[in-house]
């Protein structure tokens, strides 16, 4: 029939920082800060434009571009660096490279503290268990 698709959610935090508007164009971001305009078409530009104008924006220092919590701060800055197929990746990597430069146990990551704050810090990674970080 003529069913009409559902609206998806804006799930990127970025999208705190921008107001979305639609144009004859298709979808557009106006920066909060400094109000520039950045185009935010789901079909053709997805947030890497968001992310990018994040990430260089003269108007937004650190201390002010917040209003949320630590771990939202390195969200953000997780996600603006790396790509998302490249997240989990990351994390992986540079958990072997903190277990490792700072002598902890590789049980570690077995530890129900350690499971919960990456269930916060990003919670679509799956945190490997201790044999693989072993072997890796």
């Amino acid at each position: 029939g003529t069913k009409k698709r559902k609206r998806m959610t804006l799930r990127s935090p970025l999208w705190s920082e921008f107001e979305r508007y639609e144009t004859v164009d298709g979808w557009k971001a106006r920066c909060k800060a400094c109000g520039t305009e950045v185009k935010a078409d789901p079909q053709k530009n997805g947030t890497s434009g968001l992310k990018s104008h994040y990430a260089s924006c003269k108007v937004i220092t650190i201390p002010k571009r917040f209003s949320v919590s630590s771990l939202e701060v390195i969200r953000l800055v997780i996600i603006s660096l790396a790509p998302s197929g490249a997240i989990p990746k990351l994390f992986e990597n540079a958990l072997i490279e903190l277990i490792i430069s700072a002598e902890l146990p590789f049980k570690f990551v077995s530890r129900p503290e350690f499971v919960h704050f990456m269930s916060i810090v990003y919670p679509k990674f799956t945190v490997p268990s201790r044999w693989t970080v072993q072997r890796d």
